[in-house]
């Protein structure tokens, strides 16, 4: 049975098996559009570790994000573009669908970390991080499909 316990994640990346590792970044580092995107996105905000991630071949930087909302991250496409809103989910509330995927494709793992994830387009995902699992990380659909296993 799979056992989710109530831990926070604190700010992961989205990661795939062919990503290369997060670098860290000082702002001054990070290209003009895209610390102007977030400064705009979020002007109130404290903004702060910012790195940047190459996976399947798309690079994207992303930052801290802390304000009234909360803490989460913001993740850019090069040109400023936002690509993804990452926020941190207790375990103990994800959708019921996704605690069931899980549990049906690994059923001895305990979910250790979750995230939230909204798309540009507004579309929602989640990754967990599971331990005494095969895969480390998944990223599933607000509907439980599977869509990426680490």
């Amino acid at each position: 049975m799979v056992r989710f316990s109530s831990g926070v994640v604190l700010f992961a990346a989205l990661a795939v098996a062919s990503s290369a590792p997060e670098a860290k970044l000082t702002k001054t580092e990070v290209p003009p559009a895209v610390s102007s995107a977030a400064q705009q996105r979020f002007p109130q905000a404290k903004l702060s570790a910012w790195s940047k991630e190459t996976e399947d071949g798309k690079t994207t930087f992303e930052v801290s994000v802390a304000d009234g909302a909360g803490k989460r991250n913001a993740v850019f496409a090069p040109d400023g573009a936002l690509v993804a809103l990452e926020a941190p989910l207790p375990v103990s509330i994800l959708p019921a669908p996704v605690k069931s995927a899980i549990q049906a494709k690994y059923p001895s793992a305990r979910v250790s970390k979750a995230e939230k994830i909204t798309l540009a387009n507004s579309e929602v995902q989640y990754e967990v991080d599971l331990r005494k699992a095969a895969k480390k990380e998944v990223l599933l659909s607000a509907d439980g499909k599977i869509l990426k296993e680490e």
